[in-house]
């Protein structure tokens, strides 16, 4: 005795067997064009989630393009020379650059932008006194690198399924900001004093960020 399963089959093949050849060929047509819609539809549906993710890389790409500037001006010195080196962005370039690629970006980073800018301002203002600025100048990259740790992480940078650009975008999101960073906190151990006329802890201090400073630049 035959199965359901089986039984409908059967019922279902008789019925093709008596339906007429154009009526066959419209079925097989039609079948036919629903399977390359459907591959159509799968192809253009990766393609365009490839587009959004690159967009997002994209776009991560010129927020930290505007964290570089804070980059600079804190850790650039003004040349004597002006034709030895670009110069460095203004103050109101800075935070200018930093609140179109907030304004641009749509990440979770509004917080990050804010609190860095504050200590931005905070630094720059002609009340700021000169035995603060250290403290807020290593404020300012710890922050600085934070932000770029989240845009790393929004804009997919951080997610990068290629593995050769993965390193690269590993270096420009995580070991670069470390590294500037940790050149930043040797500035402001050194300042304009020698290593000679720091205290015993200012000294060892020194020398761990700077072996850390020379760890890091070896792993890039």
């Amino acid at each position: 005795m035959p199965t359901p399963t089986e039984s409908a089959d059967a019922a279902a093949t008789t019925m093709f067997r008596n339906l007429s050849t154009s009526t066959k060929l419209i079925l097989l047509c039609g079948a036919f064009i629903v399977a390359i819609a459907v591959a159509i539809y799968t192809l253009v549906a990766q393609q365009q989630i490839a587009i959004e993710f690159s967009k997002k890389e994209l776009t991560g790409v010129h927020y930290i393009e505007a964290v570089r500037g804070v980059y600079s001006r804190l850790l650039g010195e003004p040349g004597s020379n002006p034709v030895s080196g670009p110069a460095l962005p203004s103050a109101e370039t800075v935070l200018s650059s930093l609140s179109t690629a907030e304004a641009g970006a749509k990440f979770n980073t509004a917080s990050l932008e804010q609190s860095l800018a504050t200590t931005l301002r905070r630094l720059w203002s002609e009340s700021a006194e000169e035995g603060g600025k250290t403290g807020l100048v290593g404020e300012a990259l710890v922050k600085a690198r934070d932000l770029i740790s989240r845009v790393g992480d929004d804009s997919n940078l951080a997610l990068d399924p290629d593995l050769d650009s993965y390193y690269l975008q590993d270096t420009l999101v995580r070991q670069m900001p470390r590294l500037l960073g940790q050149i930043g906190d040797i500035r402001g151990l050194t300042g304009t004093s020698s290593v000679q006329s720091l205290s015993s802890g200012d000294e060892t201090r020194l020398f761990a960020s700077v072996a850390m400073a020379r760890s890091t630049a070896e792993e890039i």
